[in-house]
């Protein structure tokens, strides 16, 4: 699997989502939004739901990510050329592993102008978009593997709320969740062959992500 550009693509297109939310004139129905999703209960899986990491993994908390999460090693972080660690902040951050046949990622967005999230019922509209353009982006980003979305949910880290949603083809899967946090779109994902996951592992990873409060 060609690395990074997978979870890039999905960020790039949830860009697209904030574009078309700031500029939507009339509010929309609330089809994204969290009073028609509800948050999986404790007992079923949710963000909050303690889980114990596997013997071997590692929990990751880069500086000024504004993250913790645990994985089966230390991901890689490309710095993008001609960008100073003092000006990484204000570029898309990402972090890589892959491990038993799977991919390990999180990607982190530029904060988006302050204007964007001062639009009435931003985040509600940003929500409604959003899965249409994380199918263009999983199309894009690796069409060879045929991904459409299957679910979502709503889910929350760190009090916040989000969204995790699931792709499937006959061959892969990939679980993907999203967080809006300072302005900026933050993406945690696990990607690879169907015969590679298991739901210990999703749980793991996924629900040991902890956004900083």
């Amino acid at each position: 699997m060609k690395r990074t550009i997978f979870v890039r693509s999905f960020a790039l297109s949830a860009c697209l989502a904030c574009a078309a939310a700031a500029s939507a004139q009339q509010p929309r129905a609330r089809r994204g939004g969290l009073d028609n999703l509800s948050l999986p209960s404790r007992g079923a899986g949710s963000a909050a739901s303690p889980v114990d990491a596997p013997a071997g993994w590692l929990t990751f908390a880069p500086e000024g990510a504004g993250f913790t999460v645990s994985m089966p090693g230390v991901p890689e972080e490309p710095t993008p050329r001609g960008a100073s660690a003092g000006a990484r902040g204000q570029q898309f951050r990402s972090y890589r592993l892959r491990e038993g046949g799977l991919d390990y990622e999180i990607v982190r967005t530029p904060p988006l102008p302050p204007e964007v999230f001062a639009k009435e019922n931003f985040e509600d509209e940003f929500y409604a978009m959003l899965p249409r353009f994380l199918a263009l982006g999983a199309k894009a980003g690796m069409p060879e593997l045929h991904l459409e979305m299957t679910g979502e949910r709503a889910v929350e880290s760190g009090g916040r709320a989000g969204r995790e949603y699931d792709f499937s083809s006959r061959t892969h899967r990939s679980r993907v969740r999203v967080f809006l946090v300072e302005r900026a779109m933050l993406f945690v994902a696990l990607t690879g062959a169907k015969a590679a996951f298991s739901e210990a592992k999703l749980r793991a990873y996924l629900d040991s992500f902890t956004l900083s409060q």
